[in-house]
């Protein structure tokens, strides 16, 4: 169990905040929300956090994100703008609130996915309406 205690806390239902809240966790899913603290209930979890000062909010999903995979950019299946680009991508959706994001480079693989998971903490999906028999005819992938 962790204890997130005295933060502002931001339910994710699009209007509630509550001020000097608690969010409990139990095996990573939020337990309890509340606005009432018994302290004797640290004992028993192994981590407390105060957030006193600072907003506790779910995590963000960004469902519509380019260039966040080490594979191919684009329906069109372009060269990515390299390694260090694209880490330093995720780490600006990751500030902005993104723990999720959702890859809709048309090519890019679920290894690329796989692989670019291994290097950033931000979880990324991938999704794709291209096949390849929709190159123009002649036109190879470029990696």
């Amino acid at each position: 169990m962790k204890i997130f205690k005295n933060g502002t806390v931001v339910t994710g239902d699009g209007k509630t905040v509550l001020e000097k809240a608690n969010v409990i966790e139990v095996d990573g899913l939020v337990a309890d929300v509340n606005l009432y603290y018994d302290e004797n209930i640290e004992s028993y979890a192994e981590e407390v956090v105060d957030c006193s000062g600072k907003c506790v909010m779910p995590g963000m999903i960004n469902h519509h994100q380019h260039g966040v995979t080490f594979g191919t950019m684009f329906a069109s299946g372009c060269v990515n703008y390299g390694r260090e680009f694209i880490l330093d991508h995720l780490d600006r959706s990751l500030l902005q609130g993104n723990t999720t994001v959702l890859n809709v480079d048309g090519f890019a693989t679920m290894d690329d996915v796989e692989e670019t998971q291994k290097c950033h903490p931000i979880r990324i999906k991938t999704a794709t309406t291209h096949a390849p028999d929709q190159l123009p005819r002649g036109r190879a992938l470029r990696r």
